[in-house]
């Protein structure tokens, strides 16, 4: 009886005191000496060895203080009637001591007309604007020329481009009976130099009233990245609002996401892509949004081809289209292309792989030896493609022209002692000329893949005792394309 009392009373102690290990207890009583510490050592609401200091908001800007001209902002009045040039300045210079300095193709004896009251600043502007002279002040010095000089410096790097946009058709014949068979859509770019062809269109400025000659010459220095110009100050004027509408149009950029997607479908028939279900699941789910590309109406039928569309809420278009594509199979992604460019400049893109491979095997035999000789080749798989984009405010303008190739088939045979292999090439033209408003994801381009495998197993040497199976399923890679706007 005692026996029980006393294991009775020590199955009450612990279950009154808990199961707890001595290290839970050690660790909580460290938990609260650190706790304790936060507390001394946590700010107050009062804190009496901070001072605020209140200030008017920074300029974070550099300030810049140029040498001001005293005599420039000088009033004077000025009321001639066919006074000579001369005549006009020595008046305007009166009471100071700057030196006049004229070219000598200046017209000293030109007349002026002219009434005005304002700062010297303001009248020599007037006599450039009436002359077509060009005046330039310092401290001590008034230059009038008849042309003025300037440099631009183009934001472009320097450097030639070469290339060629889409697809060549099959080349037939030699020399001048040579043609180009098939259909074939390309835009190619031979020599090109943007530093030229402004210069080029600043010379049709220089032009004068016959049309005959140059008023003033350009010249592009295009290892310097920039362009001279010389000629009268009411035509650098126009130069000048000419070469800053290229300036703005140069510092255009947009950004093009492109992304490769495989998918493979769960059925189990050969099929690709079902886009009216795809459609279907994106609008019933709010994720997807498909519409005509460059505008915000909705796209309706059955085709990706020429359709754009966006995701709605969270999601992007890509990752939208992912989310909708795996409910009819598994979708794989290859490393996206993201690529910065300039407005109006092409650029290449390019994600390919080498396949190499033993492509043929040849043997000559003579009296003494017996050689063999192969030969290697190699197949080029991926994305290869080249875009030029015209940058605008709400939307881009795109030129899209490349090639999408996949392994198609892959076989392998026994040629005497050397195992040759046999590559098919499925190829997709990519050809894509088209207006999109910035976010939109358009298709443009996919390939499609039909993998069919077969398994044979036999039992005791005998096919009937075992058994057979095909599997035949589609791959189908589409390539997708979204632009966004740069600040």
């Amino acid at each position: 009886m005692f026996k029980k009392t006393t294991l009775v009373a020590l199955i009450s102690s612990i279950i009154m005191s808990g199961c707890v290990s001595q290290h839970y207890l050690d660790a909580e009583a460290t938990s609260a000496k650190i706790a304790h510490k936060m507390d001394e050592v946590r700010p107050t609401g009062r804190l009496e060895n901070v001072i605020s200091i209140n200030r008017p908001p920074i300029n974070p800007n550099p300030t810049y203080i140029g040498d001001s001209i005293a005599w420039l902002a000088e009033n004077i009045n000025i009321d001639v009637r066919n006074v000579p040039l001369t005549a006009v300045i020595d008046t305007l210079m009166a009471g100071t001591s700057v030196n006049v300095v004229m070219g000598n193709d200046i017209n000293q004896a030109v007349p002026i007309t002219l009434k005005k009251q304002g700062t010297r600043k303001e009248i020599i502007n007037a006599l450039s604007n009436q002359t077509g002279y060009g005046f330039s002040t310092s401290q001590s010095q008034l230059n009038i020329q008849r042309f003025v000089s300037k440099t631009f410096v183009i934001n472009l790097p320097t450097g030639t481009m070469s290339g060629q946009q889409g697809s060549q058709g099959e080349q037939k014949g030699d020399g001048d009976k040579a043609t180009t068979e098939g259909q074939f859509v390309n835009v190619t770019y031979s020599g090109q130099n943007t530093f030229d062809d402004i210069a080029n269109a600043v010379s049709s400025f220089l032009k004068a009233e016959d049309g005959k000659k140059n008023i003033g010459d350009v010249r592009a220095v295009k290892s310097m990245g920039s362009i001279i110009v010389r000629t009268t100050p009411t035509r650098m004027a126009q130069v000048e609002n000419v070469i800053q509408t290229f300036q703005k149009e140069l510092s255009k950029q947009v950004l093009l996401e492109i992304q490769v997607l495989e998918f493979r479908s769960n059925r189990k028939h050969e099929t690709g892509i079902d886009w009216t279900v795809a459609k279907e699941m994106g609008s019933a789910s709010g994720m997807l949004k498909f519409m005509v590309p460059g505008s915000t109406a909705t796209a309706s039928g059955s085709s990706a081809a020429g359709l754009a569309f966006i995701g709605t809420g969270k999601w992007d278009g890509t990752s939208a289209l992912i989310k909708v594509l795996e409910q009819q199979g598994t979708v794989s992604t290859a490393t996206p292309v993201n690529l910065r460019t300039i407005s109006t400049q092409p650029a290449y893109i390019s994600q390919v792989t080498d396949i190499p491979y033993l492509s043929n095997v040849s043997t000559n035999t003579t009296e003494t030896s017996t050689t063999t000789s192969t030969e290697r080749d190699k197949k080029v798989v991926g994305v290869d493609m080249m875009t030029t984009a015209n940058v605008q405010n709400g939307f881009v303008y795109l030129r899209v022209a490349g090639r999408l190739t996949k392994v198609a088939s892959d076989e392998r045979e026994q040629v005497g002692n050397a195992m040759l292999r046999f590559i098919g090439i499925r190829k997709s033209d990519l050809n894509f000329v088209n207006k999109l408003r910035y976010g939109q994801t358009v298709v443009i381009g996919s390939v499609k893949q039909v993998v069919t495998t077969s398994d044979r197993t036999s039992a005791f040497d005998l096919d009937g005792l075992g058994m057979q199976a095909t599997d035949s399923h589609t791959i189908e890679t589409i390539i997708l394309l979204t632009p966004r706007r740069i600040q």
